[in-house]
């Protein structure tokens, strides 16, 4: 998966930036997180990094199992998902168990998650504590 950074760092693929953070995909595992500018030009070249990539390792992208996200004010939905051949339109993502959303989250969204982390600190009858600062119950 290294591979595939090296060829979206070459490729001129315009990440996320602010405030001087800039970040363009996360890493992990088989999994890859992508966040880019939303333009037909930057569909193409990561279009091209798809193809690049698979050529390169015979890894091909599935786009079935493959989902974007859109702020709510974009209007060329359609044409970025015909110029990448994903579909799969989806307002929240969970991945790893973690909410992801361009809208604000609220606690009922990390209940599943929390229920998940309850059940694992239950150990052999003893109760691990977990201390949550900052959030508002």
């Amino acid at each position: 998966m290294d591979a595939f950074s090296t060829f979206l760092d070459d490729s001129g693929f315009k990440g996320f930036s602010m405030e001087g953070f800039s970040i363009s995909h996360l890493l992990y595992a088989d999994d890859v997180l992508i966040f880019g500018e939303v333009c037909i030009n930057n569909c193409h070249i990561l279009s091209e990094v798809f193809c690049s990539f698979a050529s390169a390792s015979g890894l091909h992208i599935n786009l079935d199992k493959s989902s974007i996200m859109f702020p709510k004010c974009l209007r060329n939905k359609n044409s970025i998902c015909d110029a990448l051949g994903i579909h799969n339109i989806s307002d929240n993502i969970t991945y790893l168990g973690i909410p992801l959303s361009f809208n604000v989250l609220k606690i009922v969204d990390f209940l599943p998650l929390m229920d998940a982390i309850t059940k694992k600190c239950l150990v052999g009858g003893q109760i691990y504590f977990l201390l949550l600062e900052g959030y508002n119950f």
